[in-house]
């Protein structure tokens, strides 16, 4: 005769399970990547930053760890992976675990369209308490930028306005929490100048535009 004792345990456990794999899920986008750069693992001297983002920020890192060649070791880790999926935060974690950092950017929002901004919402502090769990790091968020329609820039997709409302929750937490929250959100809005035609990615222009912007207040910071 079976234990009820043990198909109640049993029972749970499965209900548990399926709890968290809805409450913590992973949705493949088509083509995924990541890319982790930490250079001068054994310098102890200068500070050591660690960008964090999307494509944007693996285009605008180079120009920040040229700015600050010298003054810090600035190190990156892009991935297309986005607030909602738990696999980010083991990514940064992962990461914090093995170096230690000063100053933290992280910019993330434009990935991740299958994920709801509730989602979004419900992972920003996870994130923020891994990174203050694993590093005494000051953290800068950084907000996303616009999306506009590819070869007609004029115009917006309509995810633009889940990036607002994206944009408008990491606000309110940064302000919440008094951490530094840098816009870039208006680099984009106003004007097409700084987009190449996919409507996503800056032009070399607009890179450079962000990465004076990060590369300025870092050297504030250290």
């Amino acid at each position: 005769m079976n234990n009820p004792v043990i198909i109640s345990v049993a029972v749970i456990l499965l209900l548990n399970n399926s709890c968290q794999n809805q409450e913590f899920r992973t949705i493949h986008e088509n083509t995924e990547w990541s890319h982790t750069w930490i250079v001068n693992t054994s310098d102890t001297l200068l500070p050591r930053v660690l960008v964090i983002g999307d494509s944007h920020a693996e285009r605008y890192y180079p120009h920040i760890a040229y700015s600050l060649n010298r003054l810090a070791n600035v190190c990156k880790l892009s991935t297309s992976k986005s607030l909602g999926d738990p696999v980010l935060i083991e990514q940064i974690s992962t990461v914090l675990k093995q170096h230690r950092f000063n100053i933290i950017t992280f910019n993330n929002g434009l990935h991740g369209r299958k994920y709801s901004e509730k989602e979004y919402a419900k992972h920003l502090p996870e994130l923020i308490e891994t990174v203050k769990r694993n590093s005494k790091a000051k953290i800068i968020l950084v907000n996303t930028t616009p999306a506009r329609k590819a070869n007609d820039l004029n115009n917006f997709q309509e995810f633009d306005l889940r990036i607002t409302e994206r944009n408008r929750i990491l606000s309110e937490y940064a302000g919440k929490h008094d951490l530094m929250l840098v816009d870039f959100y208006n680099l984009g809005s106003g004007s097409t100048e700084n987009y190449t035609d996919d409507g996503i990615h800056f032009n070399e222009k607009g890179v450079k535009k962000q990465a004076e912007i990060l590369s300025n207040i870092i050297k504030g910071q250290i």
